[in-house]
């Protein structure tokens, strides 16, 4: 079973990633989370029951927010798939979903990106991380541990060392 890092530690992920036009092929196995296309979650919503685990959904990293706006007390996880590790769009749209609109469930990073990221990403609000394939997990997460103090302010610490002079 593949591992990820969440809520600073490596845990074993349980959760299944359906692509576009593949829904027909999710299951209802016990304990697995399903992220499912923004659009496949929102026409089929209200037939969540016969899931034991509710669906997430997951986005691309540039799609507009406005559209699960409306939805986000009901999405217990999202996902955000970054086509390329220098794509920045993805940090943005976590801070935008943290700040903003007040999203406080399970913000997940996945698709390509790397270990050194994960301090960023964590800034931007994700509290579940996935590499890609070949990347340390150990690595990564010990790039988390002692880089809560930083001259830039974040989702989860607005206030910088400067300010807490004044």
């Amino acid at each position: 079973m593949p591992k990820i890092i969440k809520d600073g530690g490596i845990v074993e992920d349980q959760s299944l990633l359906i692509e576009l036009g593949a829904e027909d092929d999710v299951s209802t196995a016990p304990g697995v989370r399903h992220f499912l296309p923004l659009q496949v979650w929102l026409e089929h919503c209200p037939g969540f029951e016969r899931y034991q685990v509710r669906p997430g959904i997951w986005i691309d990293s540039n799609e507009c927010l406005e559209a699960l706006q409306a939805q986000l007390g009901e999405i217990p996880a999202i996902a955000i798939r970054f086509r390329s590790f220098s794509d920045g769009t993805g940090f943005s749209t976590a801070a935008l979903l943290r700040e903003a609109y007040g999203f406080d469930g399970e913000l997940r990073a996945c698709g390509n990106l790397i270990a050194d990221q994960a301090p960023q990403l964590r800034r931007c609000g994700f509290n579940a991380i996935t590499l890609q394939p070949g990347e340390c997990l150990e690595t990564a997460l010990s790039m988390l541990v002692g880089t809560n103090l930083s001259y830039q302010g974040s989702i989860y610490s607005p206030r910088t060392p400067f300010k807490f002079r004044f």
